[in-house]
């Protein structure tokens, strides 16, 4: 890790959106010492409102926010001018200044952007020349080589990488213990409806479920490029609406029997994840916690689901796992910028991730 006094300078483009804002939070934690918040990027729209009124209603909220903060327009440099007139007067809570006048190689190390490819003409030609490190987010691929950390896999001579979507960041952790063992892995997956929902959201579609094979076939795709000797198999991806964590169901085939108490073992050592106690068979409990403390691991796998039972042996094992999916995909970037950029061990800065974080 790369001492206090050569911090990781950091700059997210798209802050104010929920990743971003989420990932705010995560790189500012009070213990935090190896990376520094320099640049905001926001862009004039519905989400910046909600942002600016947030930080109206929390304590602090200005003082966790990035050194400089740039507001991007698709409009003429007068365009610029004229919007950052108009936020700076109706709000005190930030100071804009114009993208224009930003400089990412000047003020960054990193550059985690969350809104690619949206807008990416804007800075295409800085990223082109930009000597450090930019993290994209799922929605930019193909572009950018995968990483879904602890797997980096090999790369020469790239500074851009995509970060896995919530779903990889979530069964990678569990998976990864088997990358050597595992001969077929099966997953059935029920997530987050991430649909557009219209204006007004009826009982009729909140108490919907939707197949999404597009979803279904990223996923496999991005698993086989992670598991290239194994086989395979997402059986299905189903997203409802208003859930607070994914549900994954994960079915693995061995080259060789493994019993429960190894199984629970390997599980356990992994960074990210917590082995909830056997009496607990549901989120209502894990949500019940969450509302009074929020440093639980994102990742919880149900004991009394684990397949072989206690005492017996199996070349199967079966998983059931809890996501909490508004850390599981933010907190890989940090560890990505500790394994790229510090040049830690991806184990390693996973778990100094989660020291931070307080699990």
């Amino acid at each position: 890790m790369e001492e206090q006094n050569n911090k990781a300078r950091v700059g997210i483009r798209g802050i104010a959106g929920l990743l971003g804002s989420r990932l705010v939070n995560a790189i500012t934690m009070p213990d935090t010492e190896d990376l520094s918040l320099e640049v905001g990027v926001v862009i004039p729209d519905k989400s910046l409102e909600t942002f600016l009124n947030r930080g109206n209603l929390i304590r602090g909220f200005s003082e966790r926010l990035p050194v400089k903060m740039f507001m991007q327009s698709n409009k003429s440099s007068t365009r610029e001018n004229e919007l950052l007139k108009e936020w700076n007067a109706k709000q005190d809570v930030v100071s804009f200044l114009g993208s224009s006048q930003l400089n990412w190689k000047r003020h960054c190390d990193v550059i985690i952007d969350t809104a690619y490819p949206a807008g990416r003409e804007i800075f295409e030609q800085q990223y082109k020349n930009f000597p450090g490190i930019i993290l994209l987010q799922d929605g930019a691929a193909p572009d950018g080589h995968l990483i879904v950390p602890p797997f980096m896999g090999k790369f020469e001579k790239t500074t851009m990488f995509r970060m896995g979507d919530c779903i990889l960041s979530g069964v990678i952790p569990i998976l990864y213990p088997f990358r050597d063992m595992a001969e077929k892995i099966k997953l059935h997956m029920i997530t987050q409806y991430t649909g557009r929902e219209p204006d007004y959201l009826i009982a009729e579609r909140a108490q919907s479920f939707f197949l999404r094979e597009d979803v279904r076939e990223r996923v496999e795709k991005d698993l086989e490029l992670l598991f290239p000797l194994q086989e395979i198999e997402i059986s299905q991806v189903v997203q409802i609406p208003s859930i607070l964590h994914y549900q994954a169901t994960i079915e693995i085939e061995l080259k060789e029997t493994i019993s429960n108490g190894d199984l629970r073992e390997m599980i356990s050592e992994m960074p990210r994840i917590k082995m909830l106690p056997q009496g607990i068979s549901s989120t209502y409990d894990v949500n019940l916690a969450r509302s009074m403390k929020d440093s639980i691991p994102p990742i919880m796998i149900f004991q009394s689901s684990l397949y072989p039972k206690p005492r017996q042996k199996s070349t199967k094992v079966r998983i059931s796992a809890a996501i909490y999916y508004r850390t599981a995909a933010v907190l890989p970037n940090l560890d990505a910028i500790r394994i790229l950029k510090g040049g830690m061990d991806p184990l390693s800065a996973m778990r100094e991730t989660d020291r931070l974080m307080g699990f």
